[in-house]
């Protein structure tokens, strides 16, 4: 559920800068907040918190000035990066004596409270202005987004990711259940991931610095583990769903350090494992978990289970008397490539 930060219209446009940082001025930072006089006033911005940090929409139909100067970061001392995403309307920003630049509908702007900036909101045609963003302690969007990325820095819309994150922050901030903290907090560090790769490489996509047989072996490795539950899956099968020679397949899979063998039954016998060791024996039978892997029978995975990990698959349950989980079987799969 969201909480109103501020609301201002006619009757209260004039007495912004003393609550816009909510009731407890425990939103944003200071510094010198400005509403134009215009014929059409009507500002409001909502909050979604998640833990330390705030997922924020900001409508207005009248123009908004903010100004972040030195004072203001030594009288308060807050580290916050705050993360826009434009959804109408434009920002103009200028940083560190900078050139004014602008982010528009559909781009991405980062500021940071720990330097000096001034930013214009600007409604579009209609007179609507509109952003939603993530305010975010500086010590967590660390983590992700480097220091040496500046405040004032826009990824144009042309970025896919920014799209992306945008809808993320969105979902969370438009939720009409509540959202565990867990949750909230896993899908923050999504969006964070997401920003920390928009910020670093800002002038071209992933996609356009893949070779072609890099694009290649990603899709023979995703067609691999869509249909890795299925018993009849083999290399004229991955050679068929991906367009390519058998010849080309094996290049491919030389490239990424594997043969088509070690690869399929490694992914089977580290999936098994995983659902075994996260399920009670009632839940899932040992046979389930073999014929959903694309094991033909329980007798045939148990074999192949023991010979990669040393122990049978009705144990994985249960911690060993050692304590240990065979971490040796990893070299066993490579000896016997399967």
């Amino acid at each position: 559920m969201t909480e109103i930060i501020f609301q201002f219209d006619r009757r209260n446009f004039a007495d912004c800068q003393r609550h816009f940082r909510g009731q407890d001025r425990d939103e944003y930072y200071e510094g010198e907040y400005a509403i134009d006089a215009a014929e059409a006033i009507e500002v409001i911005a909502d909050k979604a918190p998640i833990g330390a940090s705030s997922i924020i929409r900001l409508r207005s139909r009248s123009r908004l000035t903010f100004r972040r100067t030195p004072r203001h970061i030594r009288e308060d001392g807050i580290d916050l990066a705050v993360l826009w995403f434009v959804r109408r309307g434009a920002i103009r920003i200028s940083a560190a004596g900078g050139e004014h630049r602008i982010a528009g509908a559909g781009d991405f702007l980062l500021t940071r409270s720990a330097r000096p900036f001034f930013m214009e909101c600007l409604a579009d045609g209609d007179q609507r202005h509109e952003v939603i963003h993530l305010t975010v302690p500086t010590h967590i969007a660390r983590a992700f987004i480097p220091d040496s990325v500046p405040c004032g820095f826009i990824a144009k819309a042309a970025a896919g990711r920014v799209a992306v994150v945008r809808r993320i922050l969105e979902e969370i901030h438009g939720a009409e259940e509540p959202i565990s903290p867990d949750s909230g907090h896993r899908l923050l560090e999504a969006a964070l991931s997401l920003v920390g790769e928009i910020v670093t490489e800002p002038s071209e996509s992933v996609a356009e610095k893949l070779t072609i047989a890099q694009r290649r072996i990603q899709g023979v490795l995703r067609f691999i583990e869509i249909h890795l539950c299925n018993p009849d899956l083999n290399t004229a099968m991955v050679c068929r769903g991906c367009g390519i020679s058998p010849r080309y397949l094996s290049s491919l899979l030389q490239m990424h350090g594997t043969s088509f063998r070690t690869l399929v039954w490694g992914q089977r016998m580290a999936k098994a494992r995983e659902w075994l060791a996260s399920s009670a024996a009632s839940e899932v039978p040992v046979s389930e978990v073999a014929h959903a892997l694309g094991f033909k029978s329980a007798a045939h995975f148990s074999r192949r289970f023991k010979r990669v990990y040393r122990f049978n698959p009705s144990t994985c349950r249960a911690p060993r008397r050692d304590g240990s989980l065979a971490e040796e079987g990893v070299e066993i799969l490579g000896r016997h490539g399967e």
